[in-house]
């Protein structure tokens, strides 16, 4: 089971196009071990591409050492939508910084897709990058750790009750209430069929 973890989801500005000569990244540092999945939010423009997607995990930063790369078809990518990238499990990743970054590879020159940021300091634990320099903003991206499903529940729950008032902070409320509608809608099922 996949938890989110690190993210930034805003964006105002398309980055600039995605080619062989411009590699675009961003620097995070994970809340929790076992990063293992990172979520980026592309545009197609509406076209199809018929060259590759590069993708490198890094640790540290831009210079740092490759942990995965990753190479995917980028007729793949739809419109305004998140592409994943999907790596074995990172040990030890939280609170360490490190750097992801996405070139394409023989694309057609009308092909032309794009990274959305934003403009702002929406992320304050990382930065941009447009090939070596700095970007003004963070791109928008998800990263995700990956856990037993029991776990994930208990995980799940918790980030439900934090900081809610009395009755709502107690997570089996929420596992009883879930009971009920469950068993109601059998209920409701069964009524349906008998008639």
């Amino acid at each position: 089971m996949y938890i989110i973890d690190a993210a930034q989801q805003m964006h105002n500005t398309p980055s600039p196009a995605i080619s062989s000569d411009v590699m675009i990244g961003q620097t995070f540092v994970p809340d929790r071990d076992n990063i293992s999945r990172i979520d980026v939010y592309f545009a197609a423009l509406s076209r199809n591409h018929k060259g590759k997607i590069i993708f490198s995990l890094r640790k540290d930063s831009r210079r740092g050492r490759i942990i995965f790369t990753q190479s995917k078809d980028a007729l793949d990518l739809k419109d305004n939508h998140y592409y994943s990238f999907v790596f074995p499990p990172v040990k030890n990743s939280k609170g360490k910084t490190y750097f992801f970054s996405i070139k394409a590879v023989n694309l057609e020159p009308k092909d032309v897709f794009v990274w959305y940021y934003s403009g702002d300091n929406a992320y304050p634990y990382g930065s941009g990058f447009v090939n070596k320099k700095l970007l003004n903003g963070d791109l928008q991206f998800n990263t995700y750790f990956k856990v037993p499903f029991t776990e994930g529940f208990k995980i799940a729950l918790s980030r439900i009750t934090k900081n809610k008032p009395i009755v709502l902070n107690w997570p089996y409320f929420f596992i009883f209430i879930f009971a009920v509608y469950f068993v109601g809608v059998i209920f409701l099922v069964g009524l349906i069929l008998r008639i």
